[in-house]
């Protein structure tokens, strides 16, 4: 069974590059594997965030500001277990009772219940720490979608770098058996690449451009 926390699969990508992938292709389905696992962290580097579930962070620091919210880093929160304040710049913690305020999970953040809540930081530097769950129910389709097309980008480019493969071309490169070869040619990947690194800078601004990024000519 496929976990819906799997942003894309072997047979994914095998649909998508209307191709055979198996032991004995190149790229083989074991190498295939790492360029899902390096697809999945180039997206979670570019969002900021992991797309799976239960996602733990443990005294997270914040700098309040004194108002009666406090925007979370982590998203999209799904618990808060604790949180707590300082007055003396850390060397002593207050914890806020679950009454002092409540979780805001559509709009991730804590606010201050001033009915019941009898405590509540001032204004300070790293003087809030928080922890907590973040995550998704199951991976979003974009990002389901994202992570196929940027592994199958690589995918292809193994099997095309051997291979000036023209549009309507062989069905085969190398041992890599396309079983539709006019949607691939090197002027399409080159294009479904283009499509992939606007859709990873719509996640957050240019912050994919790291090693991992680099490697693929991101």
């Amino acid at each position: 069974m496929v976990s819906e926390y799997e942003y894309t699969t072997v047979s994914r990508l095998a649909d998508r590059t209307r191709s055979t992938i198996d032991g004995t292709t190149n790229p083989t389905d074991t190498t295939v594997d790492e360029i899902i696992s390096e697809a999945e962290s180039i997206i979670n580097i570019a969002a900021g965030t992991r797309f799976d579930s239960g996602n733990a962070f443990t005294d997270d620091l914040y700098d309040h500001d004194g108002s009666n919210t406090i925007i979370l880093k982590q998203q999209p929160i799904q618990t808060v277990t604790s949180i707590e304040y300082s007055k003396d710049g850390g060397d002593t913690w207050t914890a806020l009772s679950s009454s002092d305020y409540r979780l805001v999970t559509d709009y991730n953040m804590i606010e201050r219940d001033t009915i019941r809540g009898s405590s509540w930081p001032t204004s300070g530097y790293a003087n809030v720490r928080i922890t907590g769950t973040y995550g998704y129910s199951s991976v979003p389709l974009n990002i389901r979608s994202l992570a196929t097309d940027l592994a199958a980008v690589e995918v292809l480019r193994t099997a095309l770098r051997s291979s000036a493969n023209e549009e309507g071309g062989s069905v085969k490169v190398g041992p890599l058996e396309v079983r539709d070869p006019s949607s691939f040619s090197i002027d399409a990947v080159s294009s479904l690449k283009e499509d992939t690194d606007e859709r990873l800078k719509e996640l957050n601004g240019s912050r994919f451009y790291t090693t991992v990024g680099k490697r693929w000519g991101l």
